[in-house]
């Protein structure tokens, strides 16, 4: 009934790993489980439309990056997903913080998609993130609890060009967002801001 593709997105000089997860035309506008599954078999207290996905102006005190290299990176990644998306659907691209990445820089890119992403997928496509910027494998892997908004959220650790990359990513079943701090490692502040961000970032 479902069918998950791997896009490998360029961006920044960046390779982003997401799913997109196709279903059947009656099904792509649904936001719940699948008819065929029970409530039980659900992850996810609730369902409800797709949720949309925003660029907030500031995330933790950092602004967006509007100049014109990082609008530029920014667009090109719009460009491939919008590509991706069924009607209705929604992406988010952004950067924030300084322009030099190894100062305070994070980036936000993610879609919704009809869905639904399973764990199994997530976790799969997870493990990929390190690989996919040209980095090291993904270690110190955890899960972190979601809190009410549901889904699946993990964070882990990479390295990209000698530089320490923090990354998480969550899915509520119907969206997959990826965040990267850079020149960071994986902390208890970054853990907590992931919840934060994607409350800023997902809208239901």
């Amino acid at each position: 009934m479902a069918a998950s593709v791997l896009l490998l997105l360029v961006a920044a000089g960046v390779f982003v790993t997401l799913v997109r997860v196709t279903s059947t035309p009656a099904t792509n506008q649904r936001a719940g489980p699948p008819p065929s599954q029970g409530a039980t078999s659900s992850p996810f207290k609730k369902s409800g439309p797709l949720a949309t996905l925003v660029a907030p102006d500031h995330i933790g005190g950092r602004a967006k990056l509007t100049d014109a290299e990082y609008s530029r990176r920014a667009a090109k990644t719009e460009t491939a997903l919008k590509g991706t998306l069924n009607q209705g659907g929604s992406i988010v691209v952004a950067f924030y913080g300084t322009p030099d990445p190894k100062q305070d820089q994070i980036f936000v890119v993610g879609s919704t998609m009809p869905g639904p992403v399973k764990k199994a997928t997530f976790d799969k496509e997870f493990v990929k993130t390190g690989p996919s910027i040209g980095g090291q494998p993904v270690t110190g892997i955890v899960d972190i609890a979601p809190g009410q908004a549901g889904g699946f959220v993990r964070c882990g650790q990479t390295t990209k060009d000698a530089m320490n990359v923090a990354v998480c990513a969550w899915s509520n079943e119907y969206c997959f967002v990826v965040v990267q701090w850079y020149n960071r490692t994986l902390n208890n502040d970054i853990k907590k801001e992931i919840v934060t961000i994607r409350g800023l970032v997902e809208k239901n």
